[in-house]
């Protein structure tokens, strides 16, 4: 079982794309942030707290905020329609080191402080 201190909430998977599996996702940071050349495994929230890891087959960039993922494991439509919803999460590893701290950065601008 996945410590959750080395997870990092990527996005999220809002629809199937095509009838071969594929999933349509909105990311939650630039995907440019992420080391998608080294990622081997995602891990989906499937309950509440329980990530599961999924191997990667294909992960194609859309737009910086969207994109498009394909897992060893969903081989059918039926199985992709039935993860659509899930918190995807990469391993803080995944993420670039030069570009963590931009992400740290963003995440406490949103925050007002009193």
């Amino acid at each position: 079982m996945i410590n959750t201190d080395e997870l990092y909430y990527l996005g999220i998977i809002k629809r199937t794309k095509g009838n071969k599996a594929h999933l349509f996702c909105i990311a939650a940071i630039p995907i440019d942030e992420v080391n998608i050349a080294e990622l081997k495994h995602l891990f989906l929230e499937i309950n509440e707290n329980q990530f599961i890891p999924f191997s990667v087959e294909d992960f194609e960039i859309e737009k910086s905020e969207n994109f498009t993922l394909k897992l060893v494991e969903i081989n059918t439509q039926d199985k992709a329609e039935k993860i659509t919803g899930t918190k995807i999460y990469v391993q803080t590893s995944a993420i670039s080191k030069e570009k963590s701290s931009k992400i740290i950065t963003q995440k406490i601008i949103d925050y007002d402080v009193f």
